[in-house]
């Protein structure tokens, strides 16, 4: 047998090259998924953080509002919050921020009634604040908020002539 020469040798690897390309670009994909996706585990070692964190987020701050507050990545802060959603580590600070809103309106509705009685505040100053922390409490409750009603007004001509056109008989 004779040796090979570098022509053979090269024409020997061609079928095989495209396979190992492919899995090094698997491989690379693979690390540079890992590194470049920050998961905010580190950060979640923290627990007093996680808790300032999920509680901004469920009072209705921005991902960008908790990040420049807390000095963390936006990116960490998506990852945990997603992270909590999915687990069900949100609920207890909604049920935290509506027992606390709860409260604000019962102190809201006591306080104006005091001022209105002292006559220190006008019947017209304090509602809307007792109205708006009211509103957000239901809506964290997942209660309606405002209640929406179609109304139609049909004379008895029209409702007739819908029923011919339904081929309802009377």
């Amino acid at each position: 047998m004779k040796p090979a020469t570098d022509n053979e040798e090269a024409d020997d690897l061609q079928p095989v090259l495209p396979v190992i390309l492919a899995e090094a670009d698997q491989r690379l994909a693979a690390v540079f998924a890992s590194t470049t996706a920050f998961s905010g585990v580190l950060t979640e070692r923290d627990q007093s953080l996680v808790d300032s964190i999920l509680s901004s987020f469920v009072a209705g701050a921005t991902q960008r509002q908790i990040a420049e507050r807390f000095k963390v990545s936006r990116n960490t802060i998506a990852q945990m919050v997603r992270r909590a959603e999915a687990d069900g580590r949100l609920e207890p600070y909604k049920a935290r921020l509506s027992a606390r809103l709860g409260r604000a309106v019962e102190a809201g509705i006591e306080h104006w009634t005091e001022a209105v009685e002292a006559g220190k505040v006008s019947a017209s100053q304090i509602p809307v604040a007792v109205g708006i922390f009211t509103d957000k409490k239901l809506l964290l409750d997942g209660e309606a908020t405002s209640r929406v009603e179609h109304v139609q007004r049909i004379s008895p001509d029209a409702l007739m002539e819908e029923m011919k056109k339904a081929s309802i008989g009377i």
